[in-house]
């Protein structure tokens, strides 16, 4: 039975990736989301999985990042193309400080407004998280992209992404369900070592 399932997810995979790029994109990124969602889930100690909650950061993962990450690392190869330093910091900082900021936006936005905030409160959490989120980034990410855009084809940049990001995914649950605030910020510290730690 475990063979006959891990080769359809082999079978699965290859001939997604050969024919239908964006839907192996959506696939795997989905797949990471909620993979990220259970594991901060497991570090807050809770005995049972809540899979509402997985559903909702896998649905995010498929429908936003998965079709984004692919049309956004086709235009950045396609305007730069090569990998010389100049190429690789120019898509480095295009990532960091064009894509990154609207789309932790849009990531609070859309799964507050699911979760029943309505607009007004949705855009209180975008405030409240988004600093703290960029700057966590900011330490992150840029040395995991110059690896991408170095030495990975453009095809598997979403992949890439996608599967060193369960960690981080972590974090972005752990932001959505239990923001940083005044007294609670060595909590926060710590959990994010804990997540770091789990996931490495």
């Amino acid at each position: 039975m475990s063979f006959r399932y891990m080769t359809f997810v082999k079978n699965y995979y290859l001939w997604t990736m050969r024919d239908y790029p964006l839907l192996n994109k959506m696939t795997f990124a989905g797949t990471m989301y909620g993979l990220g969602d259970a594991l901060y889930q497991k570090i807050e100690g809770n005995e049972k999985l809540d899979w509402k909650r997985i559903l909702k950061m896998s649905a995010f993962g498929a429908a936003v990042f998965g079709p984004l990450g692919h049309y956004w690392y086709n235009f950045l190869d396609h305007r730069y193309p090569t990998t010389t330093t100049r190429h690789i910091l120019t898509k480095v900082a295009f990532d960091q400080l064009v894509f990154a900021p609207p789309y932790y936006t849009l990531f609070f936005f859309s799964m507050s407004m699911w979760e029943g905030r309505g607009f007004e409160g949705s855009k209180k959490e975008v405030k409240e998280k988004i600093l703290h989120t960029l700057v966590c980034d900011y330490a992150v990410w840029p040395g995991i992209q110059w690896i991408n855009f170095k030495w990975l084809p453009s095809s598997a940049r979403v992949l890439f992404v996608s599967g060193v990001s369960v960690g981080w995914n972590a974090f972005l649950s752990k932001m959505q369900h239990n923001p940083p605030s005044g007294g609670h910020e060595k909590e926060h510290k710590t959990l994010n070592t804990e997540i770091v730690q789990k996931s490495s």
